[in-house]
């Protein structure tokens, strides 16, 4: 019995020692953390006690960082611990018939640009560019074989694949660099 007593005695104690300390503004509780982990960990912390954090693989602190430290400050925490998902991004995508212009780099941040330039003889359709975004890449450009490439209902196709406004047709100026514009227009061709 006396064992039973001394227990729930040491109990009572504890916990009366926590909401004693959390109402007087003199320890904080273990904050909540979901994936990730506290060091040192423990139920109470006293006033003054500056904690680190970690968060799981893959996530980070607000502050980009792997770790992050909040204080206790009268029974309250300076700041929220928080783990979310990395803001970097895997690899560029892969841009058939293309390359990437720039320097490879190992590592892309959020705000990142990657060019891309596409092979010869290849049409680039859409931006040249892509840019990391919250861990996502904008779209990417195609890369289309010029002899497949087919041209819009307002537009010409010139005999080298070149797709010009269809307005500049016959209009007595070498658009498409091979004077196929200037051909069949009832008057004598532009010099190429």
């Amino acid at each position: 019995m006396k064992e039973i007593t001394l227990y729930v005695f040491i109990v009572l104690h504890i916990w009366s020692y926590g909401v004693k300390a959390q109402e007087s503004g003199k320890g904080c509780q273990r904050p909540q953390l979901d994936n990730g982990f506290v060091d040192p960990e423990q139920e109470m912390y006293q006033d003054g006690t500056t904690l680190t954090y970690a968060c799981d693989r893959g996530l980070k602190t607000p502050m980009e960082g792997w770790w992050g430290m909040i204080t206790c400050e009268n029974g309250r925490w300076s700041d929220s611990p928080l783990c979310t998902a990395s803001r970097s991004c895997d690899a560029p995508p892969q841009v058939n018939h293309a390359t990437i212009v720039q320097q490879y780099q190992n590592k892309f941040s959020d705000g990142t640009k990657v060019v891309y330039k596409c092979k010869r003889s290849y049409m680039m359709e859409g931006n040249a560019d892509v840019v990391c975004l919250s861990g996502e890449w904008t779209s990417a450009p195609t890369c289309s074989h010029e002899a497949l490439r087919k041209c819009r209902a307002n537009e010409f196709q010139c005999r080298n694949r070149r797709c010009i406004p269809t307005t500049w047709r016959c209009d007595k100026d070498n658009d498409c660099s091979d004077n196929s514009d200037e051909e069949n227009c009832g008057y004598e061709n532009v010099d190429p």
